[in-house]
């Protein structure tokens, strides 16, 4: 309190601050529930895998049908999905390298559907397992059937020579990495089974 003798303190005068709170009467320090106790975490867990639970689910219910009918982004969405995984075992320039490889490869695919008057839908990516092309109608014969396969590795082989040359006059690795993976996915791709 203060002595009624003093005067209030003017400006610029220093005022102490006011003593600590040391709890209410209500609740005495030694009690155990002085302070509250700390949250339980096991219920904010579940609740947390509920909800991204749920918000997977709505996104395969009503994203999907997005999906479908704005093609680009299901490609781009599964580039994402891919993208992440492949940097996540390797490194984001091994996952770039890779879906710019495998992306011009099926694209070879797509631009021969499409000269022969076919619908195919842009690449859809698979993580780990490369990427799909959907068509609505099929080739008419073998040779078709054939030319459509064919593209696929022309237009990576073409990708891949590409990169070889573009490492050769900058000497950026990841160039050498993108030419190396074209040419081993054609190679693989030209292996005589069904595809």
């Amino acid at each position: 309190m203060q002595n009624p003798n003093e005067l209030p303190p003017q400006g610029g005068q220093y005022i102490p601050p006011p003593p600590m709170y040391q709890g209410g009467a209500d609740i005495p320090p030694q009690s155990p529930y002085h302070y509250s106790p700390a949250p339980r975490s096991n219920g904010a867990t579940a609740g947390w895998l509920t909800g991204l639970g749920a918000a997977i689910i709505a996104f395969l219910k009503y994203g999907g049908l997005l999906l479908l009918k704005i093609p680009a982004l299901g490609t781009v969405v599964s580039v994402l999905i891919s993208f992440a995984g492949y940097a996540w075992i390797r490194g984001p320039w091994f996952a770039a390298a890779l879906i710019a490889m495998i992306f011009v490869h099926e694209m070879g695919h797509v631009l021969e559907i499409r000269r022969q008057g076919m619908q195919a839908t842009a690449p859809i990516f698979i993580p780990f397992l490369g990427a799909a092309i959907f068509q609505r109608s099929h080739p008419t014969s073998a040779v078709k059937q054939a030319q459509i396969g064919i593209a696929g590795p022309i237009a990576g082989t073409i990708g891949a020579t590409a990169a070889y040359f573009l490492y050769l006059s900058t000497g950026w690795d990841v160039l050498l990495l993108a030419a190396a993976l074209g040419f081993f996915l054609n190679l693989l791709n030209l292996i005589p089974v069904f595809p």
